[in-house]
């Protein structure tokens, strides 16, 4: 439970600081929310959260068109 506790923590941390770091960063809407772009992207690309290429399973196609019918739905 402290572990993830301390976990939850950290990420809190370190989120707040890149919410701070782009705010000083791009002083206008336009910039930071560029900014803002780029680093979700990076953070994305370096975490794995982007599927790589090739041939995806079967699962895996039924389980994205769900949640994006899912999505279509909500919004």
């Amino acid at each position: 439970f402290f572990r993830q506790l301390f976990l939850f923590f950290c990420l809190s941390q370190m989120a707040l600081g890149l919410f701070r770091f782009l705010g000083s960063v791009g002083r206008s809407t336009i910039i930071s929310s560029s900014f803002g772009t780029l680093a979700l992207m990076v953070v994305f690309i370096m975490g794995g959260f982007v599927i790589s290429g090739g041939k995806p399973s079967l699962e895996l196609t039924l389980w994205f068109s769900m949640k994006y019918v899912s999505l279509l739905k909500t919004g």
